[in-house]
């Protein structure tokens, strides 16, 4: 991931702190956004940095929403690891951990659908595929018949 920023900017400290937090290395781009060559125009509207741009190549501005996204990238790094080898996330039947998180994936393939999180965690996916035809929750979803 790359990071165009300014090394003094307080939002952009933010962002690399939460980054080495949570391991994850990015290529720092300092870029001056007062330079009419500067990349950042092409990659985020506002002409702002933070910006972040992911290995998809999709941007995110904004240092708040950059935060996020990160902790997003960490969460599945976590449940991934966390749901390996289970049927559950939680002891040996459906709990509210089970549904929030098959709630958030599902979310995320709505929201975000070209995001390829499956690449990173091919446990959790194989996990939603399942989890996802129980009857309470297929149920539940927002195409499903009476929802």
């Amino acid at each position: 991931m790359k990071l165009f920023c300014s090394l003094p900017s307080p939002f952009a400290r933010k962002v690399r702190a939460v980054a080495a937090e949570k391991g994850l290395a990015l290529e720092l781009m300092e870029v001056d956004v007062l330079d009419p060559s500067s990349p950042v125009a092409a990659l985020n509207p506002l002409r702002k940095v933070p910006c972040l741009v992911d290995d998809t190549g999709e941007s995110w501005f904004d240092s708040s929403v950059i935060r996020e996204w990160l902790e997003v990238e960490g969460a599945l790094g976590e449940l991934e690891r966390h749901v390996t080898g289970r049927a559950f996330f939680e002891g040996d039947a459906v709990t509210l951990a089970d549904l929030t998180v098959a709630s958030a994936l599902e979310w995320l393939d709505f929201r975000l659908p070209d995001r390829p999180w499956r690449i990173t965690a091919p446990a959790l996916a194989a996990w939603l595929v399942k989890f996802s035809k129980r009857p309470s929750f297929a149920a539940s979803a927002p195409n499903a018949p009476n929802a």
